[in-house]
C-alpha cells in the first residue's frame, strides 16, 4: 500500500545487512540520556502518553452517527 514492492524490499534489507556495528553506536546514542532534566521530561511525556492512552481505550471516539 506504501508503493514499495519486493525488488525494494530486497535492497533495503541488503543495505541493512551491509552495515557495521561501528557505524550505529557512539555516545550520540546515549548522550541525551544522561542529562536528569531530560530524562525527568521523558519520563514525564511517557506518563502523560500513558495516560491518554488509557482514557482513549475507555472512550472510544463517537462517530456522531447511530
Amino acid at each position: 500500500k506504501l508503493g514499495v514492492g519486493s525488488a525494494d524490499l530486497k535492497r533495503l534489507s541488503a543495505l541493512v545487512l551491509e552495515q557495521k556495528v561501528s557505524a550505529a553506536v557512539g555516545p550520540v546514542l546515549i548522550a541525551p540520556l544522561q542529562d536528569p532534566a531530560r530524562a525527568r521530561e521523558l519520563k514525564s511525556l511517557i506518563a502523560e502518553l500513558s495516560k491518554f492512552s488509557t482514557r482513549a481505550r475507555k472512550h472510544p471516539i463517537a462517530t456522531g452517527q447511530g
